[in-house]
């Protein structure tokens, strides 16, 4: 079959399609060029964040002391690792020791996006670092607060007296105001430390001298933390108290009286007003949802208690002003020691109030891994309790009183189970 001339002719000489041909061929380098910028620039992010969690690493487990075993030192380098790459499940790392040294060799396959045109379906990104240090002898900490990204994991304003004589401070913030000060209020204790850094205003608040560039700390009761990972994974050394499926009381509002409380779960909160005098029960408090609240002038007492909070707006507010004596769980009850505990993804992020006054005491451990603890009040609170100390997201010291924080008695009739600090971190070197 022969092509008609004519339409041969007409089809040599239309050059439209050649454009399009043209446009795809300059596109596909103009693609590589632009999306590979933008697969290396994230690789490059990538590898910053990873360098940095390899230095965090290094320096909490060079940080331990010199008898610490590997074991313990790979799994603190694995905490302080994971909680800065959880994004990246797949990271390889390998970690090695010396008497008080680590490093740690990190690597992580990258997939491409614009680079899959080229058939470049992975970048390689490596990272190394190591470091060496001294550390003092560990303490126990009355004031632990979490959160890595806290802008300030301890803040002070105004003119309190917070004292924790006997037992330290700790925050694992990082970031360089980790620790601050204001006003002419005094902290006294053991001694107060941050993985990042202390302003110039808190070194006149705070006696001794906070120290920056200490040891991370691991949440004392979780194996997996809210701030290691994603916080649904997260997984308490301790079993969760069951929910009951009906209400004790909801939205329960004591007024002027006298009231007795028994164990259960209380829906939308307890709201105990001015006049209200409350007792409760031994047991364990299921708050679920809503606030747990003393106003000024109620009076509250409780021996072998534990309240848990848990569901949207589970916060506490206990202000003194009248009577407020409550004493956790004794030795050989469930959650011995422990007096609040916070289910992480109860009011993540929110502030729960603690404000001394009138008779005040508490005794056991306040266990509220994801909100912001403001302490505030008058008076002096806590000066008879036996134990009393706080794991939190954050803190900060208001008010013109005095607070007490106190380390273990055993005459509290609980078990020490106050977290462990590193004070001091010496001669430290990173290597990256």
């Amino acid at each position: 079959m022969k092509l008609n001339k004519k339409i041969w002719g007409r089809f040599k000489s239309d050059d439209r399609g050649n454009i399009a041909i043209m446009f795809g061929a300059a596109v596909t380098p103009m693609v590589m060029f632009v999306g590979g910028a933008i697969d290396f620039g994230q690789a490059y992010t990538i590898k910053g964040q990873i360098q940095r969690a390899s230095d965090a690493a290094v320096l909490a487990a060079a940080a331990m002391s010199p008898d610490t075993t590997d074991a313990d030192r790979t799994a603190r380098a694995e905490q302080v690792f994971k909680a800065n790459t959880w994004k990246y499940p797949d990271i390889k790392t390998e970690i090695s020791f010396g008497e008080i040294s680590a490093t740690i060799k990190a690597s992580y396959k990258m997939p491409t996006s614009f680079l899959k045109i080229a058939s470049i379906d992975i970048l390689d990104v490596t990272t190394t670092a190591s470091g060496s240090g001294k550390v003092g002898e560990p303490g126990r900490a009355c004031i632990l607060a979490l959160d890595p990204d806290a802008t300030y994991g301890l803040k002070s304003q105004g003119t309190p007296n917070i004292d924790y004589t006997g037992c330290w401070a700790h925050t694992n913030s990082t970031t360089a105001t980790a620790i601050d000060g204001g006003g002419s209020a005094q902290v006294v204790g053991e001694g107060h430390s941050a993985v990042g850094g202390v302003t110039s205003a808190a070194k006149s608040v705070y006696s001794p001298v906070p120290e920056a560039q200490a040891a991370y700390i691991a949440d004392p009761y979780a194996t997996i933390g809210a701030y290691e990972t994603p916080y649904s994974l997260y997984t308490p050394t301790f079993v969760p108290p069951v929910i009951a499926t009906t209400c004790k009381a909801s939205n329960l509002n004591l007024k002027k009286g006298t009231f007795t409380l028994s164990p259960g779960r209380y829906c939308g909160g307890i709201h105990m007003q001015a006049q209200a005098k409350v007792t409760f029960e031994a047991g364990v408090y299921i708050i679920d949802g809503g606030n747990f609240t003393t106003q000024s002038g109620s009076s509250i007492t409780g021996s072998n208690v534990m309240f848990y909070f848990n569901g949207t707006g589970a916060t506490a507010t206990v202000i003194g002003g009248g009577t407020v004596d409550l004493k956790g769980r004794q030795s050989g009850s469930s959650y011995e020691g422990f007096l609040f505990i916070q289910n992480p993804s109860a009011a993540r992020g929110e502030t729960s109030n603690i404000q001394g006054g009138g008779t005040f005491n508490l005794e056991g451990v306040i266990y509220m891994p994801t909100q912001n603890m403001l302490i505030t009040g008058n008076g002096d609170a806590n000066a008879s309790s036996k134990f009393f100390s706080i794991v939190a997201k954050s803190f900060e010291f208001r008010g013109n009183g005095i607070f007490r924080l106190k380390p273990h008695d055993p005459a509290s009739n609980m078990p020490d189970i106050m977290p462990k600090v590193t004070p001091k971190v010496e001669s430290l070197k990173l290597d990256s």
